[in-house]
């Protein structure tokens, strides 16, 4: 999936923070559409720094005190329902939407149970500017 933001409307901009806003919305609007078209909702998603600096703009953010994980991912907070964890060396072009392992491992019993195909755990979006 990609995400263009060039094609986003601008309207008035008077500063970086409202740019930073209006692409946050545009983004989280764009994941959100791909969240509805799925069975299974994703909920938590790895950014790099660039778009964490543009997410964190955006009134929805819920900032949270900044703890490091054993796997070197940082949870920075959430937004519409998302866990957001940041990965410093990640592609500055990339974000990567997943399901928690509770629901991957629901989603296998079922597939084993009743024969349900798998869907895809990881979605990765393009960011282009």
């Amino acid at each position: 999936m990609e995400i263009d933001l060039s094609k986003m409307p601008l309207g008035q901009v008077d500063s970086l923070y409202d740019l930073d806003r209006m692409k946050a919305g545009y983004i989280m609007k764009d994941i959100n559409k791909l969240n509805e078209s799925c069975e299974i909702k994703y909920n938590y998603m790895i950014i790099p720094m660039s778009v964490y600096n543009i997410l964190e703009h955006h009134p929805s953010f819920i900032s949270r005190k900044i703890e490091s994980e054993l796997d070197g991912l940082w949870n920075v907070g959430t937004i519409f329902g998302y866990e957001c964890y940041l990965d410093m060396l990640m592609p500055t072009d990339q974000i990567s939407v997943y399901y928690n392992k509770q629901i991957a491992r629901d989603l296998k019993i079922d597939s084993i149970l009743e024969g349900r195909i798998i869907p895809e755990t990881k979605v990765d979006i393009t960011i282009i500017n």
